[in-house]
């Protein structure tokens, strides 16, 4: 196709105009077909309209591009084969199924489908279901349908919210001379003196596994509530960190991958007993981190048609969408009158080596949410395996905003990637607080493998050191909120941990040590007995580093 260009200067601005050529046996708007209009026809023309090219003019000079506003259909929208309608995702992309049951993507078929019965839009994910009956899923245009061999089991269902539970009774701490912690710069400080905070204390493990595995109904500790003057009194910490599990505190009815049920708080008492620990520490001058260490989202599982919440039995790579913002909101709610509770909002992220799919940053997914496309069944008593199933991950950012929803000002701490032990892009794709309440959270053990003694073990990793220092001089504060060590009987130290300790004192980072449980492993546990006789190695080295300290 030609085109005859004529430039003029027009008082708005100079424009130029394009007219093309009209066919042969068409009908040209500047003559007869066939035929090219004149440059002097066309300015003549032009001439005679000025309000028409000023007003085009006026909005050409200085106009920007905008990029429209995109709105997906709906949870659940479903287009059956006939259909002309379209499915939109959260992308633009229009999803539509021709005659021949073969799925187009803005028009382009995607000739890896056939028999195609319906298209389904669900979490924000496209699914298409053939004449056999079987479920394939995907995230965008240029990703694969997953799972590879396909599902009986159908995405569709309706949403599902946690049972309606009537929470305990909140008492918070008297509010003349409130003992509390705050972030004043890259610092913590105590609200009641203004001093400087460094953290020193220990995690407390069970709340997270206990209930959801039915060990213990009427104490969903497991018998591991600490003596609290043990931690505070013999060992001179400050600080407690309590790992929680989300279907737990929702009171859910979860299912393994088999299709068994479980209750997650078969005793009906786990916030309850959550409360009760929180006010006793408290008592006891603790500062208390409450972290959220185990969750799961809504799976398809053996024998079920729709998805169900999964029974978190692990660690997941991130926060779920389905629960955890349901979850930080009930917990915010419940300990905002205490200003010395900090929310962990996810214990350790590790999208940059899991369920990320291609072309994501796993940073964007820890911030953002999004979805991910395989979750780690923990449920198969030891056959555990990857679910190769799409699902959606609530981000930090909104997990943060539901925490600062309910008037809630404590303090949070959000980790990075790989377990927590990247920090790399932590200043860059932190979420936003308008209260300005937000710690780093760090996970600093060993080099993963290591053979206790060797310098591989005892060296501190540069690298990590280096992003710690990095986020701290960017104007947040470190909570190292785990580290561990060589705790077997008869070790005669731990350089690990006697550098990790001093690299904290040194830059003014707080830190606690897993755990405060009494379990006999060879690593990574404080103490012998409830009493808080220290373990060999790694509890000598930490207790006699605490009980130096003020």
């Amino acid at each position: 196709m030609s085109s005859t260009t004529v430039t003029g200067t027009i008082t708005s601005g100079n424009i130029t105009v394009t007219i093309p050529t009209p066919a042969a046996g068409a009908t040209g708007p500047a003559g007869p077909a066939g035929t090219s209009p004149t440059a002097a026809s066309i300015a003549a023309t032009l001439a005679a309209t000025p309000s028409f090219i000023t007003a085009v003019a006026t909005a050409l000079k200085g106009s920007t591009t905008t990029t429209p506003t995109v709105t997906p259909s709906t949870n659940n929208t479903v287009i059956k084969l006939g259909s002309t309608a379209a499915i939109t995702d959260a992308s633009g992309n229009k999803w539509t199924i021709g005659s021949n049951g073969v799925i187009a993507v803005n028009g382009t078929p995607d000739t890896t489908t056939a028999n195609v019965t319906q298209i389904a839009y669900v979490n924000g994910v496209v699914w298409q279901e053939n004449t056999s009956n079987l479920w394939w899923s995907k995230t965008s245009p240029s990703a694969g349908w997953l799972p590879s061999g396909g599902t009986s089991t159908s995405p569709l269902s309706t949403t599902t919210t946690p049972p309606v539970t009537t929470p305990p009774v909140v008492t918070p701490p008297a509010t003349t001379g409130t003992f509390g912690i705050a972030v004043s710069g890259n610092k913590l400080i105590n609200t009641q003196t203004g001093a400087t905070v460094q953290l020193r204390g220990c995690d407390v493990s069970g709340l997270e596994s206990v209930a959801i595995q039915g060990w213990s109904p009427a104490d969903p500790w497991g018998g591991q509530t600490p003596i609290w003057t043990n931690i505070t009194t013999g060992w001179k910490l400050n600080a407690v960190r309590i790992p929680l599990n989300s279907a737990s505190w929702l009171g859910l009815t979860t299912y393994d991958y088999s299709g068994a049920t479980r209750k997650a708080d078969p005793g009906s008492n786990y916030q309850a007993t959550v409360l009760a620990k929180v006010q006793a520490a408290t008592a006891a001058g603790l500062f208390v981190i409450i972290d959220l260490h185990w969750n799961a989202p809504k799976l398809l599982v053996t024998g079920q048609t729709v998805p169900q919440p999964f029974s978190p039995m692990g660690q997941a790579p991130l926060a779920d969408a389905d629960y955890s913002i349901t979850f930080w909101t009930q917990v915010a709610t419940m300990f905002k009158g205490f200003p010395n509770v900090i929310f962990d909002l996810f214990n350790e992220p590790y999208p940059d080596s899991y369920g990320t799919p291609s072309g994501v940053s796993p940073w964007s997914l820890l911030r953002d949410g999004g979805t991910l496309n395989k979750f780690p069944n923990n449920t198969s008593n030891g056959a555990n395996f990857e679910m190769d199933q799409n699902w959606t991950a609530a981000g930090m950012q909104a997990m943060l905003n539901a925490v600062r929803a309910t008037g809630a000002t404590n303090v949070v701490m959000t980790a990075g990637l790989a377990y927590a032990s990247d920090q790399s892009q932590w200043v860059a794709y932190a979420p936003v607080d308008p209260l300005k309440q937000l710690a780093c959270s760090v996970h600093f053990y060993p080099a993963y493998g290591a053979t206790f003694g060797t310098p591989t073990y005892n060296t501190l990793n540069a690298t990590t050191c280096a992003n710690i220092l990095a986020v701290k001089a960017a104007g947040y504060p470190i909570i190292i909120g785990e580290t561990g060590g060589h705790d077997v009987a008869g070790t005669p130290n731990d350089v690990f941990i006697q550098n990790i300790l001093a690299f904290a004192d040194a830059n003014g980072l707080s830190i606690l040590g897993w755990t405060w449980n009494v379990w006999g492993n060879t690593d990574n546990v404080l103490i012998k007995d409830t009493s808080g006789t220290p373990t060999d190695g790694y509890g000598v080295v930490f207790k006699n580093w605490s009980t130096t300290h003020a």
